[in-house]
């Protein structure tokens, strides 16, 4: 048998810069017999080296001759501004055996080693000998003091206010409606007020109206009309009566017991334990909202573009048809593209596969360049933070669930007609594997919904500035000028540099998120947007805290009465015509887009694809589109597991 043998290393930075180093170790046989590698992370001054050894582990003796050892190692500035480059080593991350080789040998067995990391290479400095290796450069340079983070996550979940979410959770610091807000509204003659209340349904009866002239009705009166270029005067008070009177969800109106759960607000500790836990132990923004008054589909373009590119409600039949074979295309581009200056492998996208097969499409794969093919499943993403994560950025999309039927059920997204189990879970899965990996102490997740959902909030949006970008015709349905933010929603930022039970009153909007990603890396700015938005860097400040939870609470099981409430909901029917716009044909235009990416993308191609959408008229139609294309899509990547941004196993 082999013997297994320890050495002790540290390592030095041999930059000019404040750098993260991570240090990745393979040995054949001690992954056979112990089923994982080893890693390690430092962050050290320019000239530093390490105080502490760290222990690696080998094998020795005849039997090993043939066992190599495998390196993998990254160098990234961290904390200041610096003209270091981000490296990283230039092997398959999720292919050990290809790595950097230097074997381990008995000389080295019980010795004290140093490492060294500089901008040509970094060396595996052993008794047996040393070698040197080449970096891969990443791209980009910090730009900006303060950006202690090395790799940043975002979770964007559905269509809640923040009052829905945190009014009733004892938060100390947070700005909150109170049981004395009321709205006031008249419905056949009478009038009627509906006072915010705790705990909310876990569910709702019907989906509360979110288009933008629903926004227009909450944020501004009952009543209230948007004319081309002039928002009405904001004052919070028509949530009550949208919901009342509005159907432009096409799921029905509740009856007049059920209006006020539109004002009522989560037993946040009792109905929502993991993203309660969250919320004590790091950052809750109380004052970011949506970066539009309206739907889905306009403000989760803004967290990837800081523009929706004139997108101003939920996406038409005829809007669809315009991207449905490359995908939306941003007058300054998006993030991805951005991102793309610096190298390839800078960011990744994973959905969640849990839940109906039509939820599984991720609706950021509506943008130009970036493919359905190239998302990672979220069943691997423990296992990929374990090994090397060169990604810098990584984008985390839930399962929408039944989004045809309009019940939305059975998708972690939370959306208001599904439960809020799913989408706690989720949060739980993605902290615990983030703070759990080798990344955890230089990372920052963020954790936000897209909109408000319709729901009651009390905090009045203000003005912002308008993107600027001069997105062409065709997508502005209401002459909106985007200098108004949308209702606010939860956010909550999460770091061991964050203190515990930290409250940020900075306005921030989806596009604050473009801004820190896009400061950090010294790539400028997208649009007007970005550019003037505050960014989360002033978060992550603090020593990194030994006292985070490496686990959170489990998520509360639905109830009885919400799984009674949902079976007897009248679903929609296959022979249904699909209404001309709204989430299935944004969803459509994804299918259309993965069909071509599929297929020779021939002028052919695209006249089949297109004369397949334009017969697309019930939702049964679309239903077996939508399936089709996701399951030609697995099959393809089961046969091609390395596509892209991504390396990936189906699901």
């Amino acid at each position: 048998m082999p013997a297994t043998q320890q050495a002790f290393i540290r390592m030095q930075n041999a930059t000019a810069a404040t750098c993260c180093i991570r240090l990745y170790h393979w040995n054949g046989a001690l992954w056979d017999r112990a089923g994982g590698m080893e890693s390690f992370s430092w962050v050290l001054g320019l000239g530093e080296t390490s105080s502490n050894e760290e222990i690696i582990h080998f094998d020795s003796g005849v039997e090993s001759l043939l066992v190599r050892d495998y390196w993998w190692a990254s160098l990234s500035p961290i904390g200041e501004p610096t003209s270091v480059n981000w490296y990283a080593s230039a092997a398959d991350p999720a292919l050990p055996a290809t790595w950097d080789e230097n074997k381990l040998e008995s000389r080295d067995a019980g010795a004290s080693l140093i490492f060294t990391a500089s901008e040509s290479g970094y060396q595996v400095n052993l008794n047996s000998g040393s070698k040197t290796f080449e970096w891969r450069p990443m791209g980009g340079r910090m730009s900006v003091p303060g950006c202690n983070f090395t790799n940043v996550f975002v979770l964007m979940l559905e269509n809640h206010s923040f009052d829905n979410i945190f009014a009733f959770s004892g938060i100390p610091g947070i700005a909150a409606a109170t049981s004395a807000d009321s709205n006031s509204y008249s419905s056949g003659g009478q009038s009627f007020t509906a006072n915010v209340s705790s705990p909310s349904p876990e569910s709702m009866p019907t989906d509360p109206g979110h288009e933008f002239l629903d926004v227009v009705e909450q944020l501004c009166g009952q009543g209230e009309q948007y004319f081309a270029g002039q928002y009405p005067a904001v004052n919070n008070s028509g949530f009550a009566a949208n919901y009342a009177t509005s159907n432009s969800e096409k799921t029905g109106l509740p009856s007049s017991a059920q209006v006020a759960d539109v004002m009522a607000c989560f037993n946040t500790a009792a109905q929502l334990p993991v993203t309660y836990a969250l919320a004590k132990e790091f950052a809750v923004c109380d004052h970011w909202f949506s970066s539009m008054p309206g739907p889905t589909w306009p403000n989760r373009y803004f967290i990837h573009s800081a523009s929706s590119a004139g997108l101003d409600d939920g996406p038409t039949s005829d809007q669809m048809a315009a991207w449905a074979i490359t995908g939306l295309e941003f007058p300054n581009g998006s993030l991805y593209d951005r991102l793309d200056t610096m190298a390839a492998g800078t960011w990744r996208i994973y959905h969640d596969p849990a839940g109906p097969e039509i939820g599984k499409l991720p609706q950021v794969t509506s943008i130009k360049n970036i493919s359905m093919l190239e998302v990672c499943s979220l069943d691997d993403f423990a296992a990929d933070l374990a090994r090397p994560y060169p990604w810098r950025y990584t984008f985390i999309e839930p399962n929408f669930g039944d989004t045809l039927n309009n019940t939305y059920q059975g998708g972690s997204s939370q959306h208001p007609m599904d439960g809020v189990a799913g989408g706690e879970d989720l949060i739980k899965h993605v902290y615990e594997a983030i703070r759990n990996s080798p990344l955890w102490n230089e990372s920052l997740l963020i954790i936000t919904y897209d909109e408000h959902g319709g729901f009651y909030d009390s905090v009045r949006p203000g003005q912002c500035n308008a993107p600027g970008d001069r997105p062409a015709a065709g997508l502005n349905s209401h002459g909106f000028d985007f200098t108004q933010l949308g209702v606010r929603v939860p956010a909550i930022v999460v770091s061991p540099r964050v203190a515990q039970g930290t409250v940020s009153q900075s306005v921030y909007d989806h596009s604050s998120v473009v801004a820190t990603v896009l400061s950090w890396l010294g790539l400028g700015s997208l649009t007007a947007r970005d550019a003037n938005a505050n960014t989360l860097a002033a978060l992550v400040q603090g020593p990194v805290r030994s006292d985070c939870p490496s686990t959170l609470p489990n998520p509360v099981a639905e109830s009885v009465a919400t799984v009674a409430a949902s079976a007897v909901r009248p679903a929609t029917s296959d022979s249904d015509l699909l209404r001309d716009h709204g989430n299935h044909w944004g969803f459509l235009s994804i299918t259309a887009k993965t069909d071509y990416e599929l297929s020779a993308q021939t002028p052919a191609d695209e006249a089949r694809i297109r004369q397949r959408l334009a017969s697309i008229r019930t939702v049964g139609q679309a239903r077996e589109y939508a399936i089709e294309v996701r399951l030609r899509a697995h099959a393809y990547r089961a046969t091609h597991p390395q596509f892209g941004h991504a390396v990936v196993n189906p699901q």
